[in-house]
């Protein structure tokens, strides 16, 4: 599904600043549900969900993410997700875990012989050692250039510096960088960092944190104790779903998660 700004997105809290395209080269993902507000630039996004108040910079490709959480930083030129190659056999070319006949011609002798097709084809895939979703948490920054492989979770508060190649889980307000990336430092002490999980303040949305000096992190943390401790509320924002199967866009306001038909790519195909 492709993605402009002239569709008027903005009206429903998705704002699209340049050509976006959803969804994956290969198996179709069914949908991408968005929380409202976001912002989303120029690149491609297979993503299952993304949160509120977080936006992705420009030239960015996030493939074979689960999910990305709200209130996320997410700078120009990330990559995330590429399918990764095999490297225990002769060669890692893809040519040999099959489907590369109708690009070349001269690779369906491989393709002719059933044994190939049914066992080598399958022990090339085998080989190749990532193969599950990546996870973004809530309140991640990511810089300029960063690449996240296949698998990895990125923790709440965690940040990923620029050009760093993330390989392996980053835990939670825990600072990486460098290739392949590596902890640089921890945000807050553990004390700190076992409060700010337990209390999520991302649920709330920005009105937990209004008047709050967030720059002292003590004060910010007793502060949002006390307003979650006298019933604040939680931040229950309207969904927008970009149906993939269906190609088509429907509003689900939060009031009653009924689906609102938005725009629908196929009836413009029809006329």
């Amino acid at each position: 599904m492709n993605l402009n700004p002239s569709l008027g997105l903005n009206n429903h809290g998705v704002n699209v600043v340049d050509f976006v395209r959803l969804g994956s080269w290969g198996k179709k993902r069914k949908s991408v549900v968005v929380e409202s507000p976001v912002q989303l630039g120029l690149g491609r996004i297979d993503s299952g969900q993304i949160g509120a108040f977080t936006y992705t910079g420009h030239s960015s490709y996030y493939l074979h993410v689960n999910s990305i959480g709200r209130f996320c930083a997410l700078g120009p030129s990330v990559v995330t997700g590429y399918a990764e190659h095999p490297t225990e056999s002769l060669t890692p070319h893809p040519m040999f875990s099959g489907e590369f006949d109708k690009t070349w011609k001269a690779a369906k002798v491989l393709y002719d012989d059933p044994e190939f097709t049914k066992v080598i084809c399958k022990k090339m895939d085998d080989l190749t050692s990532r193969k599950g979703q990546i996870d973004i948490g809530n309140d991640v920054w990511i810089g300029n250039g960063a690449y996240i492989a296949r698998e990895v979770k990125i923790g709440d508060g965690a940040i990923v510096g620029a050009r760093a190649v993330v390989i392996k889980d980053v835990p939670p307000y825990t600072v990486v960088g460098g290739v392949a990336a590596k902890t640089i430092k921890q945000r807050f002490s553990d004390k700190i960092v076992e409060r700010l999980l337990e209390l999520k303040w991302w649920d709330y949305g920005p009105a937990i944190l209004k008047g709050v000096d967030i720059t002292n992190i003590e004060s910010t943390i007793y502060e949002i104790e006390s307003r979650i401790s006298k019933g604040f509320s939680k931040y229950n924002p309207d969904k927008i779903e970009f149906d993939l199967a269906e190609d088509a866009i429907y509003g689900i306001p939060s009031a009653t998660s009924e689906k609102i038909l938005i725009h629908d790519f196929t009836k413009r195909m029809e006329d």
